[in-house]
C-alpha cells in the first residue's frame, strides 16, 4: 500500500494495519491513531503533530526490516505506551510529545530532537531478541530542551547527543568511576534513601556500555524517591565522586 500527499488531520483512524507500505508527505495532525501496528513500513515526510498514538505498535522485526521513520514531525503527539522495538527514526521531532512507559530495545536514532518531559523510557545501544542485528547509533540526538523523568540510556555512548544542562539535571563524566566509587562508600548504607540510592547506582552499572562515559541523573528523581533531604545526600554524594574521579583520571595522564 502507498499513501502520497494525503491530508487526514483530524480524521478518526484508530486499529489501522499496514504491513509493507510507504505513506510520504502525509499529515495525520490531531488524528486519532490509537493501537496502530505496522509492520516493514516507511514513513517519510510526514506530520503526526498533536495526534493520538496511544498503544500503537511502530517498530517490530518483520522479514527482515524494521519500520522507518525520516524528517517524522510528532511534536505534541500522544505516544504514551509506544511500542517500538526495533524501528528507525531519522531527523525526526518529537517535541513535547507524551513519551512516557516506552522501552525502545533496539529502535536506533540519528538527528532527532526532543524537548519536554520523558518519563519511564529506556533507550538501549541494542535490545533483546528483536531481531534488528544493527544497534542504535544515537547520533546527534538533542535533548537539551528535555526533562528527563526515570530515563534510563543503556550501554549507550553519549558522546553525541545534547543533553540538558539545567538546575533539574546532573551530568557527570567518568560514568563507570563515579558508579564505583559511589558504591564504595555506601557499603555501610543505613538510612532508606542511602539504601536505596545504592541498589539504584548497582543498576545503573550494571547497565554500563563499553564505551559509556558520561552518565546524566535527574535531581527531581531523587526528590520523587526520598524528598529534598535524600535528593540533597545523592547529588552531593555524586558530585564529590565526580571530583575525586577527575583528580584520578588526571593523575593518570
Amino acid at each position: 500500500m502507498e499513501w502520497e500527499g494525503l491530508d487526514l488531520s483530524d480524521a478518526q483512524l484508530s486499529h489501522f494495519r499496514f504491513f509493507s507500505s510507504l505513506m510520504t508527505n502525509c499529515r495525520f495532525d490531531r488524528s486519532k491513531c490509537e493501537d496502530w501496528r505496522l509492520w516493514g513500513t516507511n514513513v517519510t515526510q510526514s506530520s503526526f503533530v498533536s495526534a493520538n498514538l496511544r498503544g500503537s505498535v511502530l517498530g517490530p522485526w518483520y522479514e527482515g526490516r524494521g519500520n522507518s521513520c525520516k524528517f517524522v514531525n510528532f511534536s505534541k503527539a500522544d505516544m504514551l505506551k509506544l511500542v517500538s522495538s526495533a524501528a528507525t527514526y531519522e531527523d525526526c521531532d518529537f517535541s513535547n510529545a507524551r513519551l512516557e512507559s516506552i522501552d525502545f530495545q533496539s529502535s536506533g536514532f540519528v538527528r532527532c530532537r526532543f524537548a519536554g518531559e520523558l518519563r519511564e523510557v529506556m533507550f538501549y545501544d541494542h535490545g533483546f531478541k528483536t531481531g534488528k542485528p544493527d544497534p542504535n547509533p544515537m547520533e546527534d540526538v538533542d535533548f537539551s530542551k528535555a526533562k528527563l523523568r526515570w530515563v534510563a540510556f543503556r550501554r549507550l555512548d553519549l558522546k553525541q547527543v545534547r543533553l540538558p544542562h539545567d538546575g533539574d539535571h546532573l551530568i557527570v563524566t567518568n560514568y563507570p568511576c563515579v558508579l564505583h566509587h559511589a558504591l564504595q562508600k555506601l557499603t555501610h548504607a543505613k538510612e532508606r534513601h542511602e539504601i536505596e540510592l545504592r541498589g539504584l547506582l548497582k543498576n545503573y552499572l550494571k547497565w554500563v556500555g563499553a564505551e559509556q562515559k558520561i552518565g546524566i541523573f535527574s535531581r527531581l528523581d531523587f526528590v520523587d524517591a526520598w524528598g529534598k533531604v535524600g535528593e540533597e545526600f545523592a547529588t552531593d554524594l555524586l558530585c564529590r565522586v565526580e571530583n575525586e574521579c577527575a583528580n584520578i583520571s588526571g593523575s593518570s595522564h
